[in-house]
């Protein structure tokens, strides 16, 4: 039997259970980590539903010894904060420890609609072990990439596609259209068929604060041949410009090895000018090597890499 009990983490008692979730070595970064959490949660945009913690009683008082978090999100997707449990525990009880909290998470998230549990780990973490425990997949080790912009010495491109504001009157065309360009993706193709079209459009709506203003059918002569999506984000400081992301881009299977990729990256980046945006950047799988090609030539450049893990929750 343990010696500790689970609990959901009530409003009043998330300032202290949070910063469990964020250990660093700078007590300012966890503090500013659980402040961003907290405000998350009272934007809602983060859905505190299944954060838990694990406490001991003693002396009519509450030792906290650990905390999960599976953080909802927009399009039934929840975020996980891996179980953290108080090092001073024995190896079995932290390992035990960690299994409850996530379970009891779990339950909650499933409860809550969510569909589909991720996570982003720098490589080489050890927290992977017990992931996989857990039943987690890696999905693919993604690579962040930035373009400064305003480019130098950058002409007009030169396109044959053309773009059209997406329309919400048009979700369902829309949604048809991102999963055909999904098909035979390079891009994280463990995800296919992982999440429904509408979700991910949920998801990618949520990204910045642009919602669906910068989403884009993309034609050739009139036919439907894939689809842009920018967001922009806040300034990084007050001081600067806005910040671009290449949320997703895609071709339909029948319209690739024409070049009308290259063409969609052109245009994004010729739009994020227009736009007065600091850089646009973007995430792309390691795996994914004509995407790649295309980002370098386009001079983007690497800034970070994580390891993506994910989950599917079924009732």
């Amino acid at each position: 039997m343990s010696s500790w009990q689970i609990d959901r983490v009530g409003e009043a008692e998330r300032g202290v259970a949070l910063p469990w979730l964020f250990p660093s070595n700078d007590a300012a970064q966890t503090r500013a980590q659980a402040a961003q959490a907290l405000e998350r949660i009272a934007a809602g945009t983060a859905d505190a539903r299944s954060l838990f913690w694990a406490q001991r009683q003693s002396a009519n008082h509450n030792t906290t010894i650990g905390a999960c978090w599976i953080e909802g999100q927009a399009g039934n997707v929840g975020y996980l904060h891996p179980p953290v449990v108080a090092q001073s525990l024995p190896a079995l009880e932290r390992e035990q420890c960690a299994h409850e909290l996530y379970g009891a998470a779990e339950a909650a998230a499933i409860d809550a609609g969510i569909t589909w549990v991720q996570c982003l780990l720098d490589p080489g973490t050890k927290t992977t072990a017990l992931l996989q425990i857990l039943g987690f997949l890696h999905v693919s080790t993604l690579i962040y990439q930035a373009a400064l912009l305003p480019r130098k010495n950058a002409a007009a491109p030169s396109l044959r596609i053309q773009s059209r504001p997406y329309d919400a009157s048009q979700h369902t065309q829309f949604e048809g259209l991102l999963d055909a360009t999904y098909e035979g993706s390079l891009d994280c193709p463990a995800l296919n068929g992982a999440r429904t079209a509408s979700d991910t459009l949920q998801s990618y709506a949520s990204i910045g604060q642009s919602g669906t203003q910068h989403w884009q059918f993309i034609e050739r002569d009139g036919k439907l041949i894939g689809c842009l999506l920018l967001g922009v984000h806040a300034a990084e400081v007050p001081t600067a410009k806005p910040l671009g992301e290449l949320i997703y881009w895609g071709v339909i299977p029948s319209e690739r090895g024409h070049g009308y990729g290259r063409e969609i990256l052109e245009l994004a980046l010729a739009q994020a000018e227009a736009l007065n945006l600091d850089k646009l950047v973007l995430a792309v799988d390691q795996a994914n090597e004509p995407a790649l090609r295309q980002y370098a030539q386009c001079n983007f450049f690497e800034w970070l890499r994580r390891e993506a893990w994910g989950k599917q929750l079924r009732r």
